[in-house]
């Protein structure tokens, strides 16, 4: 598809470099639509790429630094590059995640959706929110060879399939591998996908409890998922079971072995006392659970505490900047998955992971997503230049 070289940088001739400047520059775009023909709801895969993820970061195959963020009035940028050092995957990449409070009013879908917490965008008309996605992300890849652009690609549902899989990585080494129930809340694109995978890690999975503040949206989501695994032979044998305010959040996560929240929760609910021994808790938003949920559990993963502890607005920051929670106390899961350390050392530890989302999880499936989509034809070729200008 590119036609760009090494020797562009040192053409041998007059001649030559007339020919390397006449180059026709192409890259594949990706939209949502061919994003998902290419197999991006695909979370076996997903779970397998981000599995692949973890195990070359430990190995020092993959340049990962820490995401920026860029807080601009109700809207937040936030850039997450990442490339492999050794050919494992032939990519260099970043993804450019957006999201914006504004967009609430009308949300579809959105994982973080602060319809939880916020009755509608502030300082905006109604007449004037757009029915738009609280996240909106983009993901390019690049050549590492020649640096050339490859791909432009929507994100947005790259994310939401990546998250959910970085949680079954953690439950497939932290929780326990016979877990029968399990604890989802919040009920937005994240619990959903969550939901895909547990299956796929839990064999034994026979319940998931759902949980939102918005009834409606986990009656909606329990609805969904039956009718989903009741449709064919394929599907997990797993009940959903809605949970209300009535029959109360606690009886649910104390009846689970594994839980998991994705909100946008500005204040914990997760007590300390319902996790009981044993117990498996992931925390996808940034204050969910009480400080002695982190403070006592046996063992503390994160998916990169290097971004984690000066991420200013989470509580594991808070607990770091406060001296409470150190550097010795916390575990990277890519070290567990390559075997560097241990994870769960009994049957009654009480084991949390906390998601931040690192930039390598998007790249691995991204890159998945370009091979897949090259050889089936999906995507449109674009011209990037007819020739360079050289400037």
């Amino acid at each position: 598809m590119i036609a760009v070289t090494e020797e562009a940088t040192y053409p041998a001739s007059t001649e030559e470099a007339k020919d390397l400047m006449n180059q026709r520059l192409e890259i594949l775009f990706l939209s949502q639509e061919d994003v998902i023909r290419a197999g991006v709801l695909d979370v076996k895969a997903a779970l397998d790429d981000v599995e692949r993820a973890f195990r070359l970061h430990a190995e020092g195959s993959l340049e990962n630094p820490p995401k920026t963020l860029m807080a601009i009035g109700e809207s937040l940028f936030i850039s997450m590059p990442v490339a492999s050092r050794d050919g494992a995957v032939p990519y260099a990449g970043i993804k450019w995640a957006a999201e914006s409070r504004n967009n609430i009013r009308n949300i579809k879908w959105a994982a973080e959706s602060r319809n939880n917490i916020l009755p509608s965008a502030p300082n905006i008309a109604p007449a004037a929110v757009p029915a738009l996605p609280y996240g909106m992300d983009v993901v390019i890849l690049s050549s590492v060879e020649n640096a050339a652009p490859l791909a432009v690609m929507d994100g947005t549902l790259i994310t939401a399939v990546r998250t959910a899989a970085a949680t079954g990585v953690a439950v497939k080494y932290l929780a326990l591998p016979d877990t029968r129930v399990a604890c989802l809340v919040g009920c937005g694109v994240i619990g959903r996908t969550t939901a895909w995978v547990l299956p796929e890690v839990l064999p034994a999975l026979e319940e998931i409890y759902l949980f939102d503040i918005r009834e409606e949206k986990a009656e909606a989501l329990a609805r969904e998922l039956n009718e989903r695994w009741s449709a064919g032979s394929a599907g997990p044998v797993v009940r959903v079971t809605r949970v209300t305010k009535d029959k109360g959040l606690e009886d649910a996560v104390r009846a689970s072995s594994v839980t998991v929240t994705m909100t946008t929760a500005t204040k914990p609910f997760i007590k300390r006392e319902w996790l009981g021994e044993g117990a498996f808790y992931a925390q996808i938003g940034t204050n969910e659970a009480e400080d002695a949920v982190v403070l006592e559990a046996d063992r503390v993963v994160v998916d990169e505490w290097e971004q984690t502890k000066h991420y200013l607005p989470s509580m594991m920051s808070r607990l770091y900047r406060e001296g409470r929670l150190t550097d010795a106390g916390v575990v990277n899961l890519r070290e567990i998955v390559a075997g560097k350390t241990e994870g769960r050392r009994t049957r009654q530890d009480l084991v949390i992971f906390d998601s931040f989302g690192v930039a390598c999880e998007d790249f691995m499936v991204a890159s998945r997503i370009y091979e897949v989509a090259k050889k089936r034809g999906i995507g449109r070729v674009l011209p990037f230049w007819e020739a360079p200008k050289w400037l």
